[in-house]
């Protein structure tokens, strides 16, 4: 990937329903601390989920590409997913019941990113062992200040 630069610390915003739970009626929001890191062509955001997010001890590192995004989790709640658009990929996922196919399919992958501020928009489809599980979506948001940003990601800054 590169040559890493100057890793800066940001104020992380990131919204969504991931996993096709009631559409747009109840996403899920964290506004975190983290980093951004330019790694050669890609940028690097990472940040520790909390007790909101349900994944207390899990570190995510969100990869963003001119054209796709690798999203992965270590810790207590390690997974991983790739998001690149017209294209599904397949893992395992571990879980409290044992080990599940996850597919993501992506529908939009829109990033806008530098090395100070950044918005991420991630449509896609999910299906659990082949069962379609629904649309979701993701935006993740980052800036040197607190960022306040509806879903469509316009912003205005707190």
């Amino acid at each position: 990937m590169g040559q890493a630069s100057d890793q800066r610390k940001v104020f992380i915003r990131i919204a969504g329903n991931p996993y096709g739970i009631d559409k747009m009626d109840n996403p899920i929001e964290l506004i975190t601390e983290g980093t951004i890191t330019r790694m050669g062509d890609a940028y690097m955001i990472e940040y520790d989920e909390s007790e909101l997010s349900g994944l207390v001890g899990t570190r995510t590192f969100i990869e963003v590409q001119e054209d796709s995004v690798f999203l992965r989790r270590e810790g207590s709640f390690p997974s991983q997913m790739f998001f690149e658009q017209g294209k599904k990929y397949v893992n395992i996922v571990d879980t409290p019941y044992g080990e599940m196919e996850m597919g993501v399919f992506a529908t939009k992958v829109d990033c806008r990113v530098n090395e100070q501020e950044g918005d991420l928009r991630l449509d896609y489809l999910i299906d659990i062992s082949g069962r379609h599980a629904g649309p979701s979506w993701l935006t993740v948001s980052y800036s040197p200040q607190i960022v306040r940003k509806d879903l469509s990601l316009d912003n205005t800054v707190c």
